[in-house]
């Protein structure tokens, strides 16, 4: 990421600390001021590579073995087209598969338009409980930040049993279905993040994980067992649910949560913020910011990685700032947008 310029009437205010990655990104902050905190979140950091070291980060000894042979993407939205500098550039939404575990694994990938082969940064979207990869796509609107920013963005599918409707993620002791029939939901995410790098012009060293509710889980398991993969993590709603975070490097960690989140509550995120505090081995003294409807607690930690609470005051479980209806009984905070706070993170 690089560094977020502000104002001079601006550095009066308070600076937040963003995700940092000694040798993958610079330094990210923005100037948050309590009247202007939405739209300030729309304007934060874009990610760009270290100019002093490379971007490439060690890679898993675990051994995963997706097939040799893969099916072909076919397309699922419209194919957009335009004209830049006498380049015709397209950008295109593709569902994809692949057998894992002897089971077909689905996802979307939105790859934005392109006039080279310059590695791009990588998004990986996790829905929560109950969701699936296109509607989590239309909820979240990444694909307009990837088209603005010129990163790529996978969209995975959850286990969803023969017999159910209901796809969810196997993030430890949450949730069933999934978890109940025992799914490498690990194993899928890391095969997939293989392929992408495969097919792609990936920057190994700009791989980013973010998910909501029960794929917030998963990230935040991946980011234990995998650390060595994923640059930062972010997780809305989410909570750690394995008994124990094995990861032996530093993992810059983002959590958005809603104070009246009844599905999640509060207090389980600020366990696993706790937890992650301890991986990271964290300074124990929080820079806070508070406005009028946040509060957020930033810890910084070890190689220049960092912790991150933001605690959205009455909001409840759905994706803040999500574009399209939430379920029944269910209200999305207006507060910020998760998906430009994220990205821009």
């Amino acid at each position: 990421m690089m560094l977020v310029h502000c104002s001079s009437s601006a550095h009066a205010q308070t600076m937040r600390l963003l995700w940092l990655r000694v040798g993958v990104m610079t330094i990210a902050a923005s100037c948050t001021s309590p009247t202007t905190e939405k739209s300030s979140t729309a304007s934060l950091a874009r990610i760009q590579p270290s100019s002093t070291s490379s971007t490439t980060r060690p890679r898993s000894t675990t051994a995963i073995e997706p097939p040799t042979t893969l099916p072909a993407p076919t397309t699922t939205a419209t194919t957009t087209t335009t004209a830049v500098a006498s380049t015709v550039a397209a950008t295109v939404t593709l569902n994809q598969s692949m057998l894992i575990d002897g089971r077909v694994r689905t996802w979307i990938v939105h790859v934005p338009a392109t006039r080279d082969h310059t590695a791009m940064p990588l998004l990986i979207v996790l829905h929560g409980a109950r969701s699936d990869a296109a509607r989590f796509e239309a909820k979240t609107g990444y694909d307009d930040l990837a088209d603005r920013d010129h990163f790529l963005v996978v969209y995975p599918d959850g286990f969803q049993p023969a017999a159910s409707s209901t796809r969810t993620w196997n993030a430890g002791q949450c949730c069933p279905p999934a978890s109940a029939a025992g799914i490498d939901d690990t194993r899928f995410v890391i095969a997939l993040l293989d392929r992408m790098e495969h097919d792609y012009p990936i920057d190994t060293g700009r791989v980013y994980l973010v998910g909501h509710s029960n794929g917030a889980m998963l990230a935040q398991r991946l980011g234990c067992e995998h650390p060595q993969r994923f640059a930062a993590v972010a997780s809305v709603a989410g909570s750690m649910t394995v008994p124990r975070c094995t990861a032996q490097l530093p993992v810059s960690m983002l959590e958005i949560h809603g104070s009246a989140d009844v599905f999640v509550p509060l207090a389980s995120a600020q366990a696993a913020i706790a937890r992650w505090r301890a991986v990271d081995r964290c300074n124990p003294n929080a820079d806070i910011t508070t406005t009028a409807t946040t509060v957020t607690r930033s810890w910084r930690c070890d190689d220049g990685s960092d912790v991150r609470l933001m605690e959205i005051i009455g909001a409840e479980h759905p994706w803040p700032g999500q574009r399209t209806p939430p379920s029944a009984n269910q209200h999305t905070s207006a507060v910020l947008d998760a998906s430009a706070v994220t990205w821009a993170c």
